[in-house]
């Protein structure tokens, strides 16, 4: 849960992506959002809806707020069903947000922005609360809108709750004759991707540099530290041992099949790593257990504290007991001095109510200028590493960093390419280099952009022989000569 100012990171791009859909007339012709983003098309057509009455501000602040309630209640309703205290469980979760819940590792958080993840992840939840209530038709009906809403963490999250489903020999049959039902849901989504503009156009070398370039946080084990995947590992023999102690719970035996699950998807992705086929990374086949295996964790401390006297006494007598808690209290420990959310939670705070009195700087200033002054058809050239283009300036642009066209990727890079002359470059925007190849290019080589993709505008801090519109600090807004 942050409390940065809306919109936030991908709020940049999904508030501009639902009002194109709103509003055909907006950026109508910008290439990033020509192909719609398929993969998002019934979180973009549900919620285009009140994109209709609310402006993106709103709609980023209204998400947020609806959907992180919605995901606390649905957290505390599972623990209530473990017998988790529910005052452990919330000291948990909220010890786990300051870190990015998943310490590094895929990325992923129960409680992010408003985009189709945080939609996601409660029906996935609503769906485990429906299988341990032994409600299968309606465990299935969630898991398929699960994977209309986000295909990724439908197939990853929501099948494991239906192969824990049918892990159970008493609901095997009850769970195979729901299966349409999850079909049915499902169909909104499927349909909806697979009629999306073509097949996706992928290439090797753009799915490669996709992967370990721009997303590596999500889908490269070899981004994900070191500190984060210790941790995890902690808590995974934590989770799996407390599941097999209590294998005669039909609700842990539910939860340690999906455990297991998740590690069979995370080593299929530690596979597709080492073969180097990019492609299958893509599935993010790290994020289910990304951020299952915290919350598991929290449950099982919160269910410890919640037992009676009697059952904790017969986990310490035991020698495997006493191991589990041995892993419990590494765990919490090594959690505690290496990621001490004690320390990041304050800092982060901090840092979020800073951002509301941040002062407009130049770069920002030439963007607002752009919308208030150039024609609604114009088309941009402006530093792509920048996260709120399409907020801010409100026009169509040559290319953006953060908004991956994952049907269109070789295109994508190709863009990239003429704005730097060493694209590795945008593995650190923050790079001095960067800045420096992308205000060095020259007036002709923004000639050649211009007829090649149509800019009509061009935003940066070199001086050359064209009409200068506006200019804020050394940024310079230029308009290119007809071709």
């Amino acid at each position: 849960i942050e409390g940065l100012p809306a919109p936030a990171s991908n709020e940049y791009i999904y508030m501009p992506l639902l009002k194109t859909v709103a509003d055909p007339g907006y950026l109508a012709n910008d290439w990033t959002f020509a192909a719609g983003f398929a993969e998002k098309s019934v979180f973009n057509l549900t919620f285009s809806l009140p994109m209709r009455i609310l402006d993106m501000e709103a709609l980023a602040w209204t998400g947020r707020i609806v959907f992180w309630l919605l995901m606390a209640r649905l957290v505390i309703a599972v623990g209530h069903r473990l017998g988790a205290a529910t005052w452990v469980v919330v000291v948990g979760v909220m010890s786990l947000i300051p870190v990015g819940w998943s310490m590094g590792v895929g990325s992923e958080s129960f409680f992010g922005h408003f985009e189709a993840s945080l939609v996601a992840w409660p029906l996935f939840l609503g769906s485990l609360v429906m299988a341990l209530d032994r409600r299968t038709a309606a465990a299935a009906a969630l898991v398929g809108l699960t994977f209309s809403f986000h295909p990724s963490i439908g197939f990853w999250a929501g099948g494991s709750v239906l192969l824990a489903l049918l892990s159970v020999k008493d609901l095997r049959m009850a769970t195979l004759r729901v299966l349409p039902v999850a079909a049915v849901a499902a169909l909104p989504g499927l349909w909806l991707l697979l009629a999306g503009d073509g097949a996706p156009r992928f290439d090797a070398a753009a799915v490669e540099f996709i992967v370990v370039s721009r997303i590596p946080h999500h889908v490269d084990p070899t981004a994900f530290g070191e500190r984060g995947p210790l941790i995890m590992s902690l808590m995974l023999g934590v989770n799996v041992g407390w599941a097999w102690w209590n294998r005669d719970s039909y609700h842990w035996r539910l939860l340690g099949v999906m455990q297991g699950a998740a590690v069979c998807f995370f080593v299929f992705g530690l596979a597709a790593r080492v073969v180097e086929r990019f492609d299958l990374l893509l599935l993010l086949p790290f994020q289910f257990a990304a951020a299952l295996t915290p919350l598991v964790f929290v449950l099982i401390i919160g269910s410890w504290v919640g037992r009676r006297h009697q059952d904790r006494e017969r986990l310490l007598a035991e020698v495997p007991g006493r191991i589990l808690i041995g892993l419990a209290v590494a765990a919490v420990v090594g959690f505690l001095v290496l990621w001490n959310p004690l320390v990041r939670a304050p800092r982060e705070v901090s840092e979020n109510l800073s951002s509301w009195s941040v002062e407009a700087e130049p770069l920002g200033d030439v963007l607002t200028w752009i919308e208030r002054n150039t024609p609604e058809d114009a088309i941009v050239a402006a530093p792509p590493w920048r996260e709120d283009l399409f907020f801010t300036s409100g026009r169509a642009q040559l290319v953006s960093w953060d908004a991956v066209t994952y049907d269109r990727p070789g295109e994508w890079i190709d863009r990239l390419s003429v704005t730097v002359r060493d694209i590795r470059l945008y593995e650190n925007v923050k790079s001095a280099q960067l800045l420096e190849q992308y205000s060095t290019l020259g007036l002709e080589h923004w000639l050649g952009v211009r007829d090649r993709y149509g800019v009509s505008h061009v935003v940066t801090t070199e001086e050359f022989d064209a009409p200068i519109l506006h200019s804020a600090g050394d940024w310079r807004v230029y308009r290119l000569p007809a071709g």
